[in-house]
């Protein structure tokens, strides 16, 4: 097994090879896609937005789906653009023909088009209910999805639709899809997506098959599947890895397992800062709380006082500490804060501490080895803060979203002229009610991590005017959700009347 890092990819999610170069499509964020070619290093080839991206060869293919249509980009040496009636999802270049396979009017199809992109023929699919994926080869098709009652076939068919062999593989699924289709030596190799990925190899000699997890060989997922000269090529991360056929087939299993620990440690660092934040507010209720119960009890023992402070205490920060988390802007603040956290210590040590000493209380003699508790508390705490401490976070954030068409609409349309200017700064003007200054304070410093020094304001009669510079931002955020994002945190506080997003060259010449 072999191993080809793409270099500075998010999360590659198309590959293929073409004269010694690996091209591929990386899908960073929710909203934006990175066409990509990789020889000595890492080139960006074109940047797109909002849509799907697939590579054949060293031919880009973009496409979106809306209205029971879909708009297709094929980009190579020069771009074509392709409107088809109809759900489309599989695309392949066969001699000088473009075969797109999908649904039209619930039924499978395969349209097949010239090298003008003029319709020749109309393939129609009746011996499945839904075809996912096909492969054409010499004068045949191979297509694959399954029947009726959820049994996954490949099917051999002529240019006429003819069907001239089929193979039931032994499988069946009611929420997987098979992705892609290759066939080595006598074998269909089949890449299925859903709940998990897997690779199904059948020997249609034999009529029997194979499955291959991911796992097998130390891996979380097939990503993408290639074969190219009796070698499997499949995609997970950043990586490529490398299989000749009999070693992906029979080769030993790898006791690899992945363990997340980090996310782990930073839901520990989440906790630890609404111990903080709300340390004041969680004293002076388990302050008022002891009071209460010692006076109704009648109970004058100041030891007694301590064990039931303790106990209040660590109850009522914890319901306030996941209260606060249930609100999805509070949540993002803090989640953004721990991502920047440089610390060595937390409150959680003596949080618990001050629990369990107390309980010990009400029914021991309180010892000085209880303090060994502590000290391990203390040391475990010290461990976590100091492993993730300034350590990349290799996790995006799902941030504020006010959920209106007409401005999502607008965003996006920025966004567009945006990428056509080849711009990378936008002049942000908002038209408010009113809104005190601390809360873009607030806002500049829980995004920092986000955006880093690329964001800055100013605030003047009810207008506040900000500058961002998208190349400074963290790429796994999209300019779509750093925008959305801004504008929803300020909703929070005060009212819109209006919202204006200029390329920074056009507001400099409003301002002349």
């Amino acid at each position: 097994m072999e191993k080809i890092k793409l270099i500075d990819s998010i999360c590659p999610t198309s590959f293929d090879f073409y004269e010694d170069k690996i091209y591929y499509f990386d899908k960073p964020n929710k909203h934006e896609g990175l066409f990509c070619c990789q020889e000595d290093g890492k080139k960006v080839i074109e940047e797109v937005l909002d849509g799907f991206g697939l590579v054949r060869k060293n031919i880009r293919i973009f496409y979106r789906v809306y209205d029971n249509k879909t708009d297709v980009y094929i980009k190579s040496d020069e771009e074509k653009r392709l409107l088809l009636d109809g759900v489309f999802f599989d695309f392949h270049f066969y001699g000088n023909y473009l075969y797109c396979l999908g649904r039209v009017s619930d039924i499978s199809v395969i349209k097949v088009l010239n090298q003008n992109l003029n319709e020749v023929k109309n393939i129609y699919i009746a011996d499945l209910l839904f075809t996912s994926t096909f492969l054409v080869m010499d004068n045949y098709l191979y297509i694959a999805g399954f029947d009726k009652d959820n049994n996954f076939k490949v099917i051999k068919i002529n240019y006429f639709g003819k069907r001239i062999e089929g193979w039931d593989i032994n499988y069946k699924s009611r929420d997987e899809i098979i992705a892609k289709i290759f066939i080595i030596q006598n074998n269909f190799v089949l890449h299925i997506t859903g709940k998990k990925d897997k690779i199904l190899i059948y020997d249609f000699d034999g009529k029997n098959s194979t499955i291959i997890y991911p796992q097998k060989f130390g891996l979380d997922a097939f990503v993408d599947v290639q074969v190219y000269d009796d070698k499997i090529f499949v995609l997970n991360k950043d990586l490529i890895y490398e299989f000749n056929f009999k070693e992906f087939l029979y080769g030993k299993e790898w006791l690899l397992y992945n363990l997340q620990t980090d996310i782990l440690k930073y839901k520990y660092l989440l906790y630890s800062v609404g111990l903080k934040k709300d340390l004041i507010i969680d004293f002076s209720f388990s302050l008022i709380n002891s009071f209460i119960i010692v006076l109704v009890t009648h109970q004058r023992d100041f030891k007694l006082f301590l064990s039931i402070f303790g106990i209040n205490y660590f109850i009522i920060s914890n319901i306030l500490n996941f209260t606060h988390l249930l609100f999805k802007d509070e949540r993002i603040n803090r989640i953004l804060e721990i991502f920047d956290y440089n610390i060595n210590l937390t409150l959680v040590p003596f949080s618990f501490f001050i629990y369990f000493s107390s309980i010990f209380n009400l029914y021991f003699k309180f010892k000085w080895q209880i303090l060994i508790m502590l000290f391990f508390l203390i040391l475990g705490d010290y461990y976590i803060c100091r492993s993730i401490k300034g350590k990349k976070f290799d996790y995006a954030v799902e941030l504020l979203e006010y959920k209106n068409e007409g401005l999502r609409l607008y965003i996006m349309d920025r966004i567009e002229e945006l990428l056509k200017l080849g711009k990378s700064k936008v002049f942000v003007s908002i038209s408010i009610d009113k809104l005190n200054s601390d809360i873009l304070a607030r806002y500049q410093k829980t995004r920092k991590v986000i955006l880093r020094d690329g964001f800055s304001y100013q605030i003047s009669n009810n207008i506040i005017n900000s500058t961002i510079d998208f190349t400074k931002r963290d790429i796994r955020y999209s300019r779509f959700s750093i925008l959305m994002d801004y504008f929803s945190f300020i909703r929070n506080y005060t009212k819109i009347n209006e919202i204006r997003i200029l390329p920074e060259n056009e507001q400099n010449e409003e301002n002349k």
